[in-house]
């Protein structure tokens, strides 16, 4: 088995079959049919630097900083710029990805600077993370006493 089989091609929405040529894209890790990878001009996942509105932006420097060397899963060689093996997908480094779209983050930020979704970085407001809470509606009293009071003080 190939490891692929199995997966739905992005582009085609079509499952990848065994023997079929594949591409994994170096940014995000998603498998496609080479053929499909060729037609959309790379990577058809939303919102990877794969993509071709993105690719320019990505070969320019705007991606993450995947280490040259090899991949330590398959052994594959692994260029500048790739954050996933192109040939069994698995991760170039331990970087911090974006949960979203995948686009390399930058140690403690708190939003993708692509996507702009939340990188899991930030703590929860509250008590716990040193914010005051907002005091809610004042209690009431009952008022009990008042009305015994009243009512004793109108019988003697």
């Amino acid at each position: 088995m190939d490891g692929y089989s199995g997966k739905i091609c992005p582009f085609c929405g079509t499952e990848i079959l065994e023997g079929d040529a594949v591409k994994v894209c170096p940014y995000c890790g998603a498998e496609h049919h080479a053929e499909c990878w060729e037609l959309n001009g790379g990577c058809a996942t939303r919102g990877c630097y794969g993509q071709p509105s993105n690719a320019a932006a990505a070969r320019s420097g705007r991606s993450g900083a995947g280490a040259a060397g090899q991949c330590a899963n398959c052994g594959a060689p692994l260029s500048e710029g790739q954050d996933f093996c192109p040939y069994c997908g698995a991760p170039a480094s331990p970087a911090q990805a974006c949960p979203y779209c995948g686009a390399p983050l930058a140690a403690g930020q708190d939003f993708c600077p692509h996507c702009g979704a939340s990188a899991g970085n930030r703590q929860r407001y509250g008590a716990s993370a040193g914010y005051r809470q907002q005091p809610g509606a004042p209690r009431r009293k009952g008022r009990k006493g008042l009305i015994i009071g009243v009512s004793a003080g109108a019988v003697a």
